[in-house]
């Protein structure tokens, strides 16, 4: 998931600085650089960014089950507990 949002955001990255290069009529040398060096820095940009939003969505998902497992278990009454004493 990480990686899949690098490689979006670096592209991203290179599409930018290469449509801005052609607008401005810079020169191709140049833009075409400056798209490169922004392709790794963004790819790594995107890779963090990306992992950091893996562990936070990890980190929830684990918290709703085991609150979701809790309220089950409350819910549900055990075999193994002992029926009480019928009074008459």
């Amino acid at each position: 998931m990480a990686t899949s949002f690098a490689r979006h955001l670096a592209l991203l990255a290179f599409a930018t600085v290469t449509l801005r290069g052609l607008v401005d009529g810079a020169d191709f040398q140049g833009t075409l650089r400056t798209a490169l060096y922004a392709l790794p820095v963004f790819f790594l940009i995107g890779l963090l960014c990306g992992e950091i939003a893996r562990l936070v969505v990890e980190e929830r998902a684990e918290e709703e089950l085991r609150e979701w497992a809790a309220a089950e278990l409350v819910s549900i009454p055990t075999e193994a507990s002992p029926a009480e004493p019928v009074r008459e």
